[in-house]
């Protein structure tokens, strides 16, 4: 049970629309081995064009239309005397419209697609603290700016994979929502790309086979996901001396009892010389600081991490 090709082209044809786009016909004639051979048999007739490949027949050649998967298979009305009726056509079409050089061979399988990539990017508002030469957005007085007056658009980008699988695992991918990769992937370090959202559906093909097509949809920071703070707030460690007006982080709580930074009862509420509640600078240990240029910083983690890759998702692209 097989077929083959029986010379070139018996018919060629070609449409072209007002916009210039190309549409053409061909139809080969196709023999089996059996006469009980059906289409099924003649539809993988060695010497077809198979879908994606170009226009080219003789010297007539399109680069740029591409076949379908469109056919049409009929048993041939005419044939020589005393042969058997084991003789077909077949008409395949050839387009420029949306043309798919890669879909080269018909996939029956699901589980047999490659995965599809694509990406965008996700427009969000970020507040500032520097301009674009790096110079603090400060007032007259020093202070950082804050508010809507410095907050302005960016972009991150997004990646978004669809692929076929036998099994679902959704007690997988549903716990590495919304944290991000623990190891370097897609020429990024770790804790830079962050899985946001999934989506999935459940199919069948073939016999009522079940699959599942699940979307992945990861957030990319090229810094990191992470965080930084400034070291700074309305409580410092110690108290205000009121006879000398200066803020005193080196005496003791209470008699015996030395200042000590890991308790919450030790940090006193800092004042102006109006008695009013005011923002300062610390060092990292609760001890104010005068210069703001001094301010420690606090790192942020907030997302846990995950390895990606067991989700079978392309190493790179």
């Amino acid at each position: 049970m097989s077929a083959s090709v029986t010379g070139g082209p018996v018919v060629t044809e070609l449409d072209r629309d007002d916009e210039g786009h190309r549409v053409y016909k061909v139809v080969h004639r196709v023999k089996t081995t059996d006469i009980d051979d059906g289409p099924t048999i003649v539809m993988l007739a060695s010497g077809l064009p198979v879908p994606g490949s170009v226009w080219s027949f003789g010297n007539d050649l399109d680069s740029w239309a591409f076949c379908t998967g469109f056919m049409r298979i009929r048993k041939a009305k005419e044939y020589r005397e005393g042969e058997p009726p084991n003789h077909w056509t077949v008409e395949q079409k050839f387009t420029t419209l949306n043309p798919q050089r890669c879909n080269t061979t018909t996939i029956e399988n699901p589980l047999l697609e490659p995965m599809k990539v694509s990406g965008s990017f996700v427009k969000y508002t970020k507040e500032v603290t520097q301009d674009k030469d790096g110079n603090p957005i400060e007032n007259s007085a020093h202070e950082t700016l804050r508010g809507a007056i410095v907050e302005f658009d960016n972009n991150r980008p997004t990646v978004r994979i669809e692929q076929n699988t036998a099994s679902l695992g959704l007690n997988v991918f549903s716990q590495m929502v919304d944290t991000v990769n623990d190891a370097p992937l897609w020429g990024l370090v770790a804790r830079t790309i962050k899985l946001s959202n999934v989506s999935w559906e459940r199919l069948y093909f073939g016999s009522c086979s079940v699959y599942y097509k699940r979307i992945f949809e990861f957030d990319v920071d090229f810094t990191t996901f992470d965080r930084v703070a400034l070291d700074e707030g309305t409580m410092a460690l110690g108290r205000l001396n009121t006879a000398t007006g200066t803020w005193d982080s080196t005496s003791e709580f209470a008699p015996g009892v030395p200042l000590d930074p890991d308790n919450p009862i030790h940090f006193s509420r800092v004042k102006d010389k109006q008695g009013e509640v005011k923002r300062i600078p610390l060092n990292g240990s609760g001890v104010p600081i005068d210069d703001i240029a001094d301010v420690a910083t606090i790192d942020i983690q907030y997302y846990s991490e995950s390895n990606f890759l067991t989700l079978g998702i392309p190493t790179s692209f």
